[in-house]
């Protein structure tokens, strides 16, 4: 998808014609090492602070929905310092790991896969 997404901003957006589909301009190793770091925070709050108190404290038949849209739009409002482009890139696969927390309920496989989408559309392909 994240490949789907890069081939998508080279060809319709100036900004990044120029780049190529696979991409690595970042130092690598410094990078992944922060984000092994971040990424389980980042989970914590969002998906286990957040969307966790947002599923016991709303009601209703959409409670669990609601929870996920809302946690996950205070997630990609916080990378709105970057560009609002990634803030939308950064919506679609946080509706998933919503999506998964509220159906396993543990942390372990929403940030297992974060990580491993992360590295591989910011490293590998070179998304944003």
């Amino acid at each position: 998808m994240c490949v789907l997404y890069k081939w998508m901003l080279i060809h319709y957006s100036p900004m990044f014609s120029h780049r190529s589909l696979f991409d690595m301009q970042i130092s690598t190793l410094v990078f992944i090492s922060l984000y092994l770091l971040f990424v389980p925070l980042q989970e914590f709050i969002v998906r286990g602070v957040l969307q966790g108190s947002f599923q016991e404290f709303m009601q209703g038949r959409y409670k669990i929905f609601w929870s996920i849209v809302l946690s996950n739009l205070l997630f990609s409002i916080t990378h709105l310092h970057i560009s609002l482009l990634t803030t939308f890139i950064v919506f679609i696969p946080g509706l998933f790991w919503g999506w998964l927390y509220s159906r396993h309920r543990t942390l372990v496989g929403v940030i297992a896969s974060h990580l491993i989408i992360g590295i591989w559309a910011l490293c590998i392909v070179g998304i944003l």
